[in-house]
C-alpha cells in the first residue's frame, strides 16, 4: 500500500545491492614485484689459464656483435708459436739431409717430428686467436667487471662475461601464493618500471612454476611473461 514508504526504500537498496553483488563483473588484478631479464644469457668464459691484459666493456654496457670485450696476455703464447716454429724449421733441415742421404729410416723418424712441431705451432697460434675475448652478438652485459683484475690470473672455464641479447626479454614476477591461483598460461597484464612510472608495457604469462621459493617468510611462485607489442 501506500503506507511504509522508508521500510520499501531501505528493503529496494538491500535488493539492489544484492542484486549488484550476485551479477555485476570487473577486473580483478594481481599486482607483484617484478624484473626483466634475458630470454638468452650467453655465458663468455676463459679458453685457458692466462692473466687478464686489458678489459674494454663491463656489466650494463652495450655491444656490437665482434667487439673486443677484453684481453688476455699473450707473451708466453707468442714466445712458445715462435719455438715450435723454430722446432719446425729444425726438424725440416734434418729431413732435408736424410733424404739427401737416402736415409730412410730417418727420414721418417724426422718427418714425424715435423708434424709434431707443426700441431704444436697450430695449437699456440689458436690459443693466440682467443686471447681476444669477444661478442658473440649485439647484446647488454649483465655480469662481467675485469677491469679491477688487470694482471690478475684467471682459470680455465671460469665465466668472465654474461650477455643478453637487446631485443629479446621476459618478464618474471613473483607471485604470492594467495595470488597464485588466479593466474593461468595466456592471461595479459601490465609492466610499470620505476623510471618510467607513467608508461605501462603489456605482457603476456608464458609459464607458472610450480614450485614457491621462501622470500621475507613468505611463498612466492615464479611467474614469466613474454612483452608484447605496445598498444
Amino acid at each position: 500500500g501506500a503506507q511504509h514508504g522508508t521500510r520499501k526504500l531501505v528493503y529496494s537498496c538491500a535488493l539492489i545491492v544484492v542484486a549488484f553483488c550476485v551479477l555485476a563483473t570487473g577486473d580483478f588484478r594481481v599486482s607483484s614485484n617484478a624484473l626483466l631479464e634475458g630470454s638468452v644469457r650467453r655465458q663468455i668464459a676463459a679458453p685457458y689459464d692466462g692473466f687478464v691484459a686489458s678489459a674494454a666493456y663491463r656489466a650494463g654496457q652495450t655491444v656490437k656483435k665482434g667487439e673486443v670485450l677484453a684481453t688476455l696476455d699473450d707473451k708466453e703464447l707468442m714466445l712458445e708459436a715462435q719455438r715450435w716454429l723454430s722446432q719446425q724449421d729444425q726438424y725440416a733441415k734434418q729431413a732435408q739431409d736424410a733424404q739427401a742421404q737416402s736415409d730412410l729410416p730417418q727420414i721418417q723418424i724426422v718427418m714425424a717430428q715435423v708434424e709434431q712441431a707443426k700441431a704444436q705451432r697450430q695449437l699456440s697460434e689458436s690459443q693466440l686467436e682467443r686471447t681476444k675475448i669477444v661478442a658473440p652478438f649485439d647484446g647488454l652485459l649483465t655480469l662481467g667487471d675485469l677491469s679491477q683484475s688487470l694482471g690478475g690470473a684467471i682459470k680455465k672455464g671460469q665465466v668472465l662475461f654474461e650477455l643478453a641479447p637487446l631485443d629479446g626479454y621476459r618478464v618474471v614476477l613473483d607471485v604470492d601464493e594467495a595470488d597464485i591461483a588466479w593466474l593461468k598460461v595466456g592471461q595479459r597484464g601490465n609492466l610499470v618500471v620505476t623510471a618510467i612510472p607513467d608508461e605501462k608495457f603489456p605482457f603476456e604469462v608464458k609459464l607458472i612454476t610450480p614450485v614457491a621459493k621462501v622470500k621475507d617468510g613468505l611463498n612466492y611462485f615464479r611467474v614469466e611473461g613474454t612483452l608484447l607489442a605496445s598498444e
